[in-house]
């Protein structure tokens, strides 16, 4: 085993520390040695997916209900039975979640009046245009 002199561990920690700093800010990257400096988490591959925890309708429920531990916002599974879909547990806003109406479904005056006018010259919702 070799001993470095007190000059040279000092060196080396002088050269080392800032690289172990830079790569503490940057992004993680799977499949990139170069993830995009806006991303947290940048995935590259041309013939495999991101794979999220899949999760019941029973166990996503039993994860949103828990009183000492409720998920995070931004948490996002994947629910495997019912209506598979990836599920934000605390919902997108004006995302439709599992079991509610689409938000189009009854659409109200203003789009029924979009929708009779299109397609017919001098309706096409553009300003100095009738509408």
């Amino acid at each position: 085993m070799q001993h470095f002199s007190p000059l040279t561990r000092w060196l080396l920690l002088a050269l080392l520390l800032p690289l172990a700093a830079q790569a503490q800010t940057g992004g993680v990257g799977i499949g990139t040695i170069t993830p995009d400096a806006s991303a947290a988490l940048e995935i590259k591959s041309t013939s495999q997916g991101l794979l999220l925890p899949r999760l019941s309708l029973v166990q996503r429920d039993a994860l949103t209900a828990s009183p000492t531990a409720p998920p995070v916002p931004g948490l996002v599974i994947y629910q495997t039975d019912n209506t598979p879909a990836f599920t934000p547990t605390t919902g997108w806003p004006g995302s439709r979640q599992p079991g509610q109406p689409h938000r189009h479904s009854n659409p109200g005056p203003a789009r029924q009046r979009l929708d009779r006018h299109r397609g017919r010259p001098g309706h096409g919702g553009r300003r100095g245009h009738p509408g």
